[in-house]
Order: structure tokens, then C-alpha cells, then sequence
């Protein structure tokens, strides 16, 4: 027969949160290719540390969660990034580069210990381990494949009209929107 009602919802929950952390790793390390290329077509190279400083400000917001609910909190962390990525990939300067990437971080210090939480409330303590592993593993592919995938884009002259580097941030908005469509 078919799983039961509460590891069915183990599993979507675990598939769905694995598919954030392997955004997250992708995130970190396809802009980390392409910070340079970008920041030299804005002509602000020496501008570019603004970029990590504006991904530091994730606060965490755990119990901003225990109040509004998990769910919720993770639905607005990645409609932020989402957000983010798109003032990031079509902005017409480092500071408003700067701003989408401090949008995104401020997105991710939602969503990252929201995972976790997310888990630790749906999944059975005898359980827990085998299914945190998952999101853990694909955060981890994700962070495999970026580099390649960033120097591909970063390397791409134009791509609809925008440099290569600029879809290292865009590439990823259709995912997130698909993300919350699932949540």
C-alpha cells in the first residue's frame, strides 16, 4: 500500500526543504564566480566587499517562527530572495547591486534555520536523522555544482540581452517562485 499520511508529509517536507538547500549552496558559490565580472561591468571593483557585507545581515529569526509560523516565515524568506535575486541581476549600480544582495541574505536568515525547524517539527525524533541528512546533502551539491555553473554564465558574453554574469543571480528566481508555489 502507499505510505502513510505522516511520512508522506515527512517525505514532501524533506524533499521540499532539500530542494532549498541546494539552492542555498548553489546561491553562495555561482555568485561567488561572478562578483568580479559584474562588479567590473558596473565599473566598481573596488566597491565589491559591499556585496559580502550586505549577505551578512541575516539575523536569526527563529522566533519570529515560533510566533507567525514556520510556514509562513519560509514562504517570505524565499519570496525575499527571490526578490533579491532579481534587484541583484538587473541592477544598474553596485549599491543597488548591494541592496538585492542584502534583500537575498536577509531572505536566507529566514529560510536556513526555518529548514531545520521545519524538520524538526514534522518528522519523528526516531526519524530525524535520516531525513536531515537530505537537505544537508543537496546544500552540499549544490555548493559542488555552482562553480561551474557561475563560470559558465559569468563567461556568456549576453544572454537575452543582459551579461552572462547577471543571470548567475536570475537563473534562480524560476526555482524560488516554483518553491512557494509547492509550500
Amino acid at each position: 500500500m502507499g505510505m502513510p499520511d505522516a511520512g508522506r508529509q515527512a517525505a514532501l517536507t524533506t524533499g521540499l526543504l532539500a530542494g532549498c538547500m541546494a539552492a542555498g549552496g548553489l546561491d553562495a558559490m555561482v555568485a561567488a564566480v561572478a562578483v568580479r565580472a559584474i562588479s567590473e561591468g558596473l565599473h566598481a571593483l573596488t566597491q565589491v566587499a559591499w556585496l559580502w557585507v550586505a549577505m551578512l545581515g541575516t539575523p536569526i529569526f527563529g522566533r519570529i517562527g515560533d510566533l507567525l509560523g514556520r510556514k509562513h516565515l519560509l514562504v517570505l524568506g524565499i519570496g525575499l530572495v527571490a526578490l533579491g535575486k532579481v534587484v541583484a541581476g538587473l541592477a544598474p549600480s553596485m549599491a543597488v547591486l548591494a541592496v538585492g544582495r542584502g534583500v537575498d541574505g536577509t531572505g536566507w536568515g529566514l529560510v536556513w534555520p526555518t529548514i531545520y525547524a521545519l524538520l524538526q517539527q514534522s518528522v519523528p525524533p526516531s526519524r530525524r536523522g535520516r531525513y536531515i541528512v537530505f537537505p544537508s546533502a543537496a546544500g552540499f551539491l549544490g555548493s559542488l555544482l555552482a562553480p561551474a555553473l557561475g563560470g559558465m554564465l559569468t563567461g556568456a558574453t549576453s544572454i537575452l540581452g543582459l551579461p552572462g554574469g547577471r543571470w548567475t543571480f536570475l537563473s534562480q528566481v524560476p526555482p524560488y517562485i516554483n518553491t512557494v508555489g509547492l509550500a
